[in-house]
């Protein structure tokens, strides 16, 4: 059987989380859950510890989101933002917006937001699903049973530049599991530092984080679904901010960007092994952009240069806006070995080498 690699993008999650273009809106939801739970907070001449640490927190996070909502229009993208906080030194405010970056994610994902909607695009029909249901699909034809265990088919692999846990949820759903339990049954990075990953996450995961004495996590609901209402999750998450802020927390080991190479180095360097026994690369979702391009050249390359393989690579390129041009110019890969699918978004691509 061929050696399989998908390469996912932000796409791959977008039937569950906000991309490009709708982050924006989705920070100004979070930010009025965020203001509700303060005022839910009847004023009085004495709050009990807990009280003053939950005002703490819904105050510091209004204002990340205040700073991310302000920034995000200016500079585009929030990416762009955080480069030029690491640009500039800004190191305490790159830590805080990480933190309410993660803490954003981990509470889009454990709540039930079936129901939100954008108001620029109701007229598309765009609702958010708590699982995007084309992981389902996807795993259930890779998982299979070894010696009474439940692994993943060990011919294929998968990079992430996503800070979501949509893989990692979906295996939960489909295996009955929560969350939690998803690293202890798999070969995760950045989860599981001393094996060999079949799964990594090149920018580290939302939710996740480092105390002085471990590590720990945000994700409370053993339904990988998230089926509680957003407030409600928020009101259980939002001490987080205060911790982050008092610098007894840290989330930089787990949640990353592609230039921080310090931090990056050893997912990259993993990715690379995975991409030099790789004979078909499938690309979901990703549109490549500028921040992670000299680490994909540094991927695509070595995934080009196994000589002995050269004329059994193939590669399946999945995304609206998918074409042979980006991958050939920028990447020096053939077009002949490409085949492209731009209309059809309803399930990602199960290539025929995984069966021959």
């Amino acid at each position: 059987m061929s050696k399989i690699t998908y390469l996912f993008g932000a796409g791959a999650s977008w039937e569950s989380i906000p991309v490009v273009g709708e982050l924006e809106r989705a920070f100004q939801i979070v930010k009025e859950w965020n203001e509700e739970i303060h005022k839910s907070i009847p004023q009085k001449t004495s709050y009990s510890d807990g009280e003053k640490k939950t005002i703490r927190s819904c105050k510091t996070f209004d204002a990340l989101l205040q700073t991310i909502c302000f920034n995000t229009p200016i500079y585009k993208t929030i990416d762009t933002f955080a480069k030029k906080l690491t640009i500039t030194d800004d190191i305490h405010d790159l830590h805080n917006v990480k933190a309410a970056l993660s803490l954003f994610f981990t509470l889009w994902q454990e709540s039930s937001i079936r129901d939100i909607e954008f108001e620029l695009l109701k007229k598309n029909g765009r609702k958010f699903k708590e699982i995007d249901t084309r992981y389902f699909g996807l795993l259930t034809n890779y998982l299979q049973r070894d010696n009474g265990k439940i692994i993943l088919d060990p011919n294929v692999n998968f990079i992430s530049w996503n800070y979501d846990t949509q893989l990692e949820r979906s295996l939960a759903f489909i295996l009955d599991k929560s969350v939690n339990d998803i690293p202890n049954l798999f070969n995760i990075h950045p989860f599981n530092q001393q094996e060999t990953p079949q799964i990594i996450h090149l920018n580290g995961v939302a939710g996740y984080y480092k105390t002085e004495s471990n590590n720990a996590n945000l994700f409370r609901e053993k339904n990988p679904l998230g089926n509680r209402p957003p407030k409600e999750v928020l009101k259980d998450l939002v001490d987080f901010i205060g911790s982050v802020e008092k610098m007894s927390i840290n989330v930089d080991e787990y949640f990353t960007f592609a230039w921080e190479s310090d931090k990056i180095n050893r997912a990259v360097t993993e990715a690379e092994k995975i991409l030099s026994e790789t004979d078909t690369l499938v690309i979901i979702g990703y549109s490549f952009p500028n921040f992670n391009n000299e680490i994909d050249k540094k991927l695509l390359a070595i995934f080009l240069e196994q000589s002995n393989r050269k004329n059994n690579l193939k590669v399946y390129y999945q995304d609206p806006r998918a074409n042979k041009t980006l991958l050939s110019k920028r990447f020096g890969i053939d077009e002949s070995i490409i085949e492209i699918d731009s209309t059809n978004m309803d399930q990602f691509i199960l290539p025929l080498e995984r069966i021959s």
